[in-house]
């Protein structure tokens, strides 16, 4: 949710993303989706440029990086 606001991304790219984090390979994509194997590419091929990255890896180190964030926001103060 965090990055589908920060990139404005669409309901499609956001599923193509979940779908991602979870190391879902294109064909699985594409079978999740109910989409043909070129149009799970066009989806992935957007959600890469907005999100400006050139490999997998490199969105899962991003959300990784959105996830710790939140644990940090949501960690309580250490007493002094």
């Amino acid at each position: 949710e965090v990055l589908q606001k920060r990139y404005r991304l669409t309901a499609r790219q956001t599923d193509v993303l979940e779908l991602i984090a979870r190391g879902r390979d294109l064909t699985r994509i594409a079978d999740a989706l109910f989409v043909s194997h070129n149009t799970a590419r066009s989806h992935c091929r957007s959600l890469y440029k907005k999100l400006d990255v050139h490999k997998r890896q490199e969105i899962i180190d991003m959300l990784e990086d959105v996830k710790n964030d939140l644990q940090e926001q949501n960690r309580p103060a250490a007493p002094r």
